[in-house]
């Protein structure tokens, strides 16, 4: 399984605001995060044939937040991610309203 796929697509798309696991405080970078991308590696499945594992799968989330209702960025993200060749799973969005921010969890595997 190949995770670098998916982080070098997240960040052709959103340069410098992609992070891994989870975003940083904003005292920790001195500034307030309004759009970022946090990818999460989810575990792996196994493909087998003829008894023997054939192929192994990561999964992953791909969460876009974005502080602007109808924002893009889903939409990009997922497109990268297509164009980098892992499979993208129907979006989830919901509003953090005490946050003023969208989430939008994309799920993805790649080989």
């Amino acid at each position: 399984m190949n995770y670098s796929k998916i982080e070098a697509a997240l960040e052709a798309v959103l340069p410098g605001g992609v992070y891994k696991l989870n975003a940083p405080d904003s005292r920790e970078i001195g500034t307030d995060l309004t759009r970022y991308i946090v990818w999460t590696p989810t575990g792996s499945r196994a493909l087998y044939a003829e008894g023997c594992g054939a192929v192994r799968i990561g999964q992953a989330v791909v969460t876009v937040c974005t502080q602007t209702e109808g924002d893009d960025l889903p939409e990009q993200v997922i497109a990268a991610l297509q164009k980098a060749r892992a499979a993208v799973g129907p979006p989830a969005q919901e509003l953090a309203e005490n946050e003023c921010t969208w989430y939008t969890d994309i799920p993805v595997e790649v080989i």
